[in-house]
């Protein structure tokens, strides 16, 4: 005689499949966040450029403006806005923190703080060609930047 309540093994069946289900969720859940992390690294590199190049093409300051990777401290990348020529002191750069879980695969020189950064000249906004190669597990993309100082992602 039953009273209609559930047996022992169809509720363990029953926790069994809902782990299962919250597992795949958690799974994918996951691998979008890492994704959006990497889509704002993304962002934040494309956008400073494009505010370092459009400041120097305005002539804001009556100066040409430019961005450079900060890694002296490893446990706090920065990249930093700047009135060119670079230099760590000036009271007008504009830091922006960088995700230490993306990886800039391809420092080139000329994006380092240490060789000048980037810079995009006066007015016509010229830059020197410049290619950055952004890494996150199996993700990756490219941001080149030509000579006439458009910038490509």
């Amino acid at each position: 005689m039953r009273n209609g309540g559930f047996t022992l093994i169809e509720i363990l069946i029953s926790l069994a499949i809902m782990g299962l289900i919250l597992s795949l969720g958690l799974l994918v859940n996951t691998n979008s966040l890492v994704n959006t992390f990497f889509q704002s690294e993304k962002t934040v590199i494309l956008s400073s450029l494009q505010k370092a190049r459009n400041r120097s093409m305005t002539n804001y300051h009556e100066t040409a403006h430019g961005l450079c990777f900060d890694n002296a401290d490893p446990g706090k990348p920065k990249y930093v806005l700047f009135q060119a020529p670079y230099s760590p002191n000036k009271k007008t750069n504009e830091y922006l923190e960088a995700n230490k879980a993306v990886r800039i695969s391809s420092v080139p020189d000329q994006f380092l703080c240490m060789d000048g950064g980037i810079i995009f000249s006066q007015l016509s906004g010229r830059s020197s060609a410049v290619t950055i190669d952004i890494s996150e597990d199996q993700k990756k993309t490219e941001i080149s930047i030509n000579q006439s100082g458009r910038i490509n992602w």
